[in-house]
């Protein structure tokens, strides 16, 4: 059960897909709505937090890679109210996409 919704969030949140992230975001939200009506009698409030928390790391990782450039990523981080000089150590980061999502400035940490 979960690694089939495991799967399928990684498609939908895969990053070298060439979509919108308002279509991808609307995907997403399609997908875990129907999936939680459906599991939701278990209610297995843990896993839905565990969940939750892996599906929004994903989300910040596909804008992250969105971002692409140093200069992106330091406007973007800064405009979402990270402190300029963490922005700019983490703009200029060479991590993974998948590292970077955990960070402080991107509200992962």
């Amino acid at each position: 059960m979960r690694r089939r919704f495991k799967h399928r969030i990684r498609e939908i949140t895969g990053r070298s897909r060439g979509i919108s992230m308002e279509r991808r975001l609307s995907e997403l939200r399609s997908y875990v709505r129907g999936w939680t009506g459906y599991f939701g009698l278990a209610s297995q409030l843990k896993l839905f937090d565990k969940l939750d928390q892996w599906i929004r790391r994903r989300i910040r990782m596909c804008y992250w890679k969105q971002w692409r450039r140093a200069k992106r990523r330091r406007e973007m981080l800064i405009r979402l109210g990270v402190p300029r000089r963490q922005a700019i150590r983490h703009a200029r980061s060479r991590q993974s996409y998948w590292h970077m999502s955990k960070t402080i400035a991107s509200g992962g940490g």
